[in-house]
């Protein structure tokens, strides 16, 4: 977690199972601000992260954990020429 102060608010960059998010801790409503422990709508995370960078943040705080792509194996098999499928 990570806590920003922007335009006179306190923002808060929380991470759970690799996922991000910005809620608001304190300040005036209005603008970015949503209320106490509420959700800020997403259009207002890039210019958060930007303020959370100038302020100190390191950039792997906020990226995101990928997951590993299963290799696709081909389970059919290869029929011979000479041979009748019969299903």
């Amino acid at each position: 977690m990570f806590d920003v102060e922007h335009e006179g608010s306190v923002y808060r960059y929380c991470k759970e199972k690799g996922k991000g998010y910005w809620i608001g801790i304190s300040g005036r409503r209005g603008g970015f601000y949503p209320g106490a422990y509420c959700h800020v709508p997403i259009g207002f995370w890039p210019t958060l992260r930007k303020s959370a960078l100038s302020q100190g943040a390191d950039e792997s705080i906020f990226k995101r954990e990928k997951k590993e792509k299963k290799k696709s194996v081909s389970r059919k098999k290869k029929q011979d020429e000479n041979s009748i499928s019969i299903f």
